[in-house]
C-alpha cells in the first residue's frame, strides 16, 4: 500500500508545481520488480507537457528511494493514477 500513497503524493505534487487540476501517470513494474522497483514512469495527461511531467514524476520517485529501470521482463502490475 506504500507504492499507492507515494503514487498520489507524487500527482499532487506534480499539480501543485505544473498549476494542473489533475494529471494522470502509467506505473509499470515487472515481475521481477521488487520494493521499490519501478519498470517505467509515463505521464499520459496532460498531452502537451507530457515529457514535462514524466521527467518531474521520474524525478520525484527518484527522490522517494525508488530505481526506476525498464528490464523489458513482464509486467505484473499495471496503475493508473486514481
Amino acid at each position: 500500500m506504500h507504492m499507492h500513497q507515494d503514487i498520489c503524493d507524487a500527482c499532487l505534487w506534480l499539480c501543485r508545481t505544473f498549476r494542473m487540476k489533475f494529471v494522470n501517470l502509467w506505473i509499470e513494474r515487472h515481475f521481477t520488480d521488487l520494493n521499490h522497483k519501478i519498470g517505467e514512469i509515463t505521464a499520459i495527461w496532460p498531452r502537451n507537457q507530457s515529457t514535462l511531467t514524466t521527467s518531474a514524476a521520474q524525478e520525484g520517485f527518484i527522490a522517494l528511494g525508488y530505481n526506476i529501470e525498464n528490464t523489458g521482463a513482464g509486467v505484473i502490475i499495471s496503475d493508473t493514477t486514481p
